[in-house]
């Protein structure tokens, strides 16, 4: 895939959206647009932005039928998972990021079932 233009009305969309988290939101809106493109996708449009917002309503409506404690455990498994990640796989620097000592990160990376090796 090679997404070389972002149409005009794109643009003005994101222009006058009110941004509350700032680049991290946006970031998360383009890579959420992009993940949907297939290999053909040349030019963002707002078709794009229409799906990606039918995905987002989509999962709010479906996180409402699912227990809070897996959506808690879901949630905890992919932020670990970002945090090794960024310490590129080092237990103890992802521990100390965590503020969690690196047993309490063991026990849980078991929990999820999270290969404790590198990637």
């Amino acid at each position: 895939m090679y997404i070389d233009e972002i149409d005009h009305a794109v643009l003005d969309y994101w222009k006058n959206k009110e941004w509350t988290h700032n680049l991290s939101q946006f970031e998360q809106e383009l890579e959420a647009i992009i993940e949907k493109c297939d290999i053909f996708t040349d030019t963002i449009t707002t078709d794009h932005i229409h799906d990606m917002q039918e995905s987002i309503r989509n999962f709010n409506s479906e996180k409402d039928k699912i227990p809070l404690q897996l959506a808690l455990d879901q949630f905890e498994k992919e932020y670990i998972q970002d945090a090794l990640q960024s310490n590129q796989f080092n237990k103890t620097k992802t521990a100390k990021a965590l503020d969690v000592s690196v047993r309490n990160l063991y026990y849980k990376m078991d929990k999820y079932n999270m290969d404790r090796g590198a990637p």
